[in-house]
């Protein structure tokens, strides 16, 4: 039986693919899912996507592929203008 205390995840990547144009795939993230007071630290090496992911969680950047939800909705489904207001 699940735990009625879990809150559902404030973000969640599903099988999220990017990459620049004329460039190899940068990123490929199968699942991800940060819970509601979860802290998370983001580190690499340079050109490894941190900058990348952080605009795709923004709504700056859409993956070719997949899915992103911040608080419940989904990012790579809304107009340009939509993701404008939720920034």
């Amino acid at each position: 039986m699940a735990d009625q205390s879990i809150s559902e995840a404030v973000l969640s990547l599903s099988d999220v693919r990017f990459s620049w144009p004329d460039a190899p795939p940068l990123l490929h993230i199968e699942r991800f899912d940060l819970a509601p007071g979860e802290r998370v630290f983001l580190h690499g090496p340079s050109g490894s996507g941190k900058s990348t992911l952080l605009g795709l969680i923004a709504g700056i950047h859409l993956p070719q592929a997949g899915h992103i939800r911040l608080r419940g909705q989904d990012l790579v489904g809304m107009s340009a203008s939509q993701r404008d207001r939720i920034r």
